[in-house]
């Protein structure tokens, strides 16, 4: 949802605000506002998802530290507007987008701190600095992103504990990197934020589905070094690739 914020389909400080408080009661009437004034404008997301439109989503995905989810999202939203994204023009932007946000899970901060000092606007002023975003996208606002972001204005140091100096990010490129070989022909994705070693090697568990892994978890089958790998769940084997939390909560 912070990204959607840089997608251009949702309102600055949407995605960060806590849900129980005004300020959202507020921001979803504002929202409803300005979805009434598009239906009668006749503007639909397939005019404002561009290319150019997500790989600045992407961009604020990696620059925060967010989740994996996001690369498999935005390969469906990209295909659902007919935007051609491959895993190798997400390995491109990673490469030149730092991560510089210090939040949950591997660092300190929650959302709603990031919201307090500014939320994804700050973060979008910041990579504007840098040049890492295409600030002509159109917005729900009828503005350009740019124009947005001119009537934001950047704050000052006393963020710096949830946003880092651009000078001093948690990570010089991105944390979901791209991996291709034999067990991934096609590629996979790894978030690698708190991962100490990039080589690990141990006798791998094969399982074919959710519940049998778990039991085995449960059951002592699966012991430390060991890895374990859990065929047939991905897109249409799943179907829609459930993301395993049983297993890696046991």
């Amino acid at each position: 949802s912070a990204s959607f914020e840089s997608l251009g389909i949702s309102l600055f400080y949407s995605s960060t605000m806590a849900n129980p408080t005004t300020e959202k009661i507020r921001s979803s009437r504002l929202s409803a506002k300005y979805l009434m004034k598009l239906l009668r404008l006749g503007v639909n997301p397939t005019i404002l998802i561009t290319r150019k439109a997500v790989e600045n989503a992407i961009t604020v995905v990696l620059y925060i530290g967010g989740s994996t989810n996001a690369i498999l999202h935005y390969l469906a939203i990209a295909n659902s507007v007919r935007v051609r994204l491959t895993l190798d023009d997400i390995e491109t932007i990673r490469k030149r987008t730092p991560v510089t946000c210090n939040l949950k899970p591997s660092g300190t901060h929650a959302t709603t701190d990031l919201h307090n000092v500014g939320g994804i606007p700050q973060v979008l002023k910041r990579l504007s600095s840098q040049e890492l975003l295409h600030k002509a996208c159109a917005t729900v606002t009828g503005r350009t992103l740019g124009e947005e972001l001119n009537r934001i204005k950047l704050a000052t140091q006393c963020i710096y504990n949830v946003i880092l100096p651009i000078n001093k990010p948690l990570h010089q490129q991105g944390h979901l990197l791209v991996l291709k070989g034999n067990l991934a022909v096609f590629g996979a994705v790894a978030k690698t934020l708190g991962v100490k070693r990039r080589s690990i090697t141990g006798r791998a568990k094969v399982f074919n589905d959710e519940e049998s892994t778990t039991k085995s978890i449960l059951d002592d089958s699966v012991t430390a070094g060991n890895i374990v790998i859990i065929r047939y769940l991905g897109p249409k084997g799943g179907p829609g690739m459930p993301e395993m939390l049983s297993p890696t909560s046991a």
